[in-house]
């Protein structure tokens, strides 16, 4: 398979869009195998896009193309790649234990590595649930801050956001007031 169409635009125009996604693929898969430098970052982020690679994979083939001019597709590439990251890591643990993971996407968020709005969800629970453990109102806020941006981006008026955030800012209230 070289392209997916999105469950929510399986329209005609929608699949017609993918088709010559597909042949672009085809192309850029033909450029990167005939050697074709300038190729092979357009390729990756199609790769990445398409969920093609696993994050071993991915890694190494981002790091044999070395610096990449196009600092727009530098930028999409290094972006997919934290989402990909994030993504295997919270797969790694599952759901029960994501909290191991809050620590250090506590720190890729103070870095400013975010993952796109695609894998945010996972990346906030994460840190929101290590936060609470260590009693941690800083980084509690900090995590919640992030979330509500996004879920403001990603979820406006959906009924189970308020009530969500309600519940994270009391925790917060709590955290802070055993302090």
């Amino acid at each position: 398979m070289l392209v997916t169409v999105p469950y929510d635009q399986h329209t005609v125009p929608a699949l017609l869009q993918q088709g010559l996604r597909a042949e672009g693929y085809v192309a850029l898969r033909a450029a990167v195998a005939a050697g074709d430098a300038k190729a092979g970052a357009p390729f990756l982020l199609l790769q990445l896009e398409e969920a093609q690679l696993d994050l071993a994979g991915a890694t190494a083939i981002r790091e044999k193309l070395g610096a990449i001019a196009d600092a727009e597709l530098c930028f999409a590439i290094d972006a997919r790649l934290v989402d990909l990251r994030i993504s295997t890591d919270l797969r790694s643990v599952g759901q029960a234990e994501r909290h191991t993971l809050g620590k250090q996407f506590f720190a890729m968020l103070q870095n400013g590595r975010k993952p796109s709005l695609r894998v945010s969800r996972g990346f906030h629970y994460a840190m929101l649930e290590w936060a609470e453990r260590q009693h941690d109102a800083v980084a509690f806020r900090t995590a919640l801050d992030d979330m509500t941006r996004v879920l403001a981006i990603t979820d406006p008026g959906k009924p189970w956001v308020e009530p969500l955030l309600t519940r994270y800012r009391t925790t917060l209230s709590e955290l802070q007031a055993a302090k």
